[in-house]
């Protein structure tokens, strides 16, 4: 009986740990690392499976230091099963509750790719972990004649509750118009973005941005 006491406390401590691990992943991910806030569906988990598996933590801790020195017995045993196999379930909807499991890869949404009127340059406006607190903004600009590849950043006020919605058709969260200077542009928002008009000078062979009119 003693084997038996050792086997199935040890396999309740395992069932307590994955679920203290769940709770945690949880939080965290759901949160992407607290950069936004819990949607519907992990809210609704954290409130009912959560405060469920916290319950059962506590009366499993509770029992465990209780029967620390002793044999549980078969009684004990079969205690031991039935918190291990309700704790291993919530483990599994908590984790279930983080819609999102790739939340630790940048999120990326984007317009359509459109061309400069000088042919030179196709772009568009890429925006970068929306709606967390960690988001950025950044024009793509590929050159045609070499196919050359870059990434600007462009630093459009958009508060990190901002939620923006993808167009149809012919659409765009920002447009490039030409200027009279070689590789020099002017980077203008739209209001298919949502956000008052901004306007950025950008210099693409430099990489380079300079904010011309800002709310």
């Amino acid at each position: 009986m003693r084997i038996l006491t050792v086997v199935f406390k040890g396999i309740w401590i395992i069932a307590i740990a994955i679920n203290v691990a769940s709770l945690l992943w949880l939080i965290v991910g759901s949160t992407a690392n607290f950069q936004r806030s819990m949607d519907i569906v992990a809210r609704y988990t954290l409130f009912s499976i959560g405060i469920f598996s916290i319950i059962v933590i506590s009366l499993s801790i509770f029992y465990l230091r209780k029967t620390k020195k002793q044999n549980i017995g078969i009684a004990g045993c079969a205690i031991a099963c039935v918190f291990s196999l309700l704790l291993l379930g919530c483990s599994y909807m908590n984790q279930e509750g983080v819609v999102d499991k790739e939340w630790f890869r940048d999120s990326v949404d984007q317009d359509p790719i459109k061309s400069t009127k000088d042919g030179k340059y196709d772009y568009r406006l890429e925006i970068i972990n929306g709606g967390q607190k960690n988001a950025r903004q950044q024009l793509y600009v590929k050159e045609l004649a070499t196919t050359q590849e870059k990434n600007i950043d462009i630093p459009i006020k958009m508060e990190p509750s901002y939620g923006y919605s993808l167009g149809k058709g012919d659409w765009a969260w920002a447009r490039l118009k030409n200027t009279d200077h070689i590789n020099e542009y002017i980077l203008t928002t739209t209001s298919e973005l949502g956000v008052p008009i901004q306007s950025f000078k950008i210099n693409v062979d430099e990489g380079s941005t300079d904010i011309m009119s800002s709310p």
